[in-house]
């Protein structure tokens, strides 16, 4: 079992310039995702795109590729010349307007110093995606590596917890079908003390004993909840197969699935029955179902 949510770093070398692969993810219903490069390249994006879903199957998955700041070695400067060009004209325009000097129109003018001189980047259309794949593959796959270890560890930790609601969900299963079970004695006893009510201590009303007995049967046979219990158990079995050790492949969407089967039945129950302690049993499980949900959200 693995969670969604994890990071991992790898670092690769191109064009001599030491780079980094940073993926981090988080939970989504499907798998997205969101590539971001110092150049642009449909074709290297759409490779480690491949890379990332061959890895993964669902999740929220962010991967950055950038430059490496403090390496030792020194960023190659670059000067955009049309836009010092630009901005130099734009100055002489700017001082011969305002009848300043050159020198302090151009301090009135926006800083674009992050554009008119910057580091470059190393393979803007100068390097082939080939190329540049086989360079940054390693990379893609050391991040890969060490998200899916983190994504598993914490998937591990989900499953012992939900294997503990698992226990939770059954005892209380447990302890609603024995209350259940002393149900047609209670009915019984709520309608003769009616009963005694309404017919007053002089016996001037007769109680058919039979009729009694077939109302509390009907009853009895309306606040049923064997079934319930019977597909309860059913479902904990399933889901106990899902969570054992030996399950592989993305359970996310399968735990989900059993979760809302287990909020039907517990539903159903509590609206079957007017017993205040069965009552007080479903709502517990309820409860205990709402931090299974939350926990499988973060399942892949």
């Amino acid at each position: 079992m693995n969670s969604m949510t994890g990071f991992g770093k790898g670092t690769f070398n191109l064009a001599k310039q030491p780079m980094s692969v940073e993926l981090r993810s988080l939970n989504h219903r499907f798998l997205d995702i969101r590539v971001r490069m110092p150049w642009f390249d449909a074709e290297l994006e759409a490779l480690i795109q491949a890379r990332v879903r061959a890895r993964l199957a669902r999740g929220r998955v962010d991967l950055v590729v950038a430059e490496q700041r403090g390496s030792g070695g020194i960023d190659e400067l670059r000067l955009n010349k049309p836009l010092a060009r630009r901005l130099g004209q734009l100055a002489e325009e700017l001082a011969q307007e305002l009848g300043v000097d050159r020198a302090s129109a151009l301090q009135l003018l926006p800083s674009r110093g992050d554009l008119v001189v910057a580091a470059s980047a190393p393979v803007a259309g100068a390097i082939s995606a080939e190329v540049a794949w086989e360079a940054v593959r390693p990379g893609v796959d050391a991040a890969l590596d060490e998200l899916s270890r983190m994504r598993a560890k914490e998937g591990e930790s989900h499953r012992g917890a939900l294997q503990g609601h698992l226990a939770r969900l059954r005892q209380l299963a447990v302890d609603i079908g024995r209350h259940a079970a002393g149900q047609p004695d209670r009915l019984r006893e709520r309608m003769e003390r009616r009963l005694a009510r309404l017919t007053g201590d002089d016996g001037g009303v007769a109680v058919d004993p039979v009729r009694l007995a077939q109302e509390v049967a009907l009853l009895a046979d309306r606040a049923d909840v064997t079934e319930e219990m019977d597909r309860l158990e059913s479902h904990f079995k399933q889901l106990e197969g899902l969570l054992s050790s030996g399950t592989e492949g993305p359970l996310g969407r399968k735990l989900e699935f059993m979760q809302q089967e287990l909020l039907r039945e517990f539903n159903t129950t509590g609206s079957k029955t007017q017993d205040p302690e069965v009552s007080h049993l479903v709502v517990d499980a309820k409860s205990t179902l709402e931090k299974v949900r939350e926990l499988i959200q973060n399942v892949e």
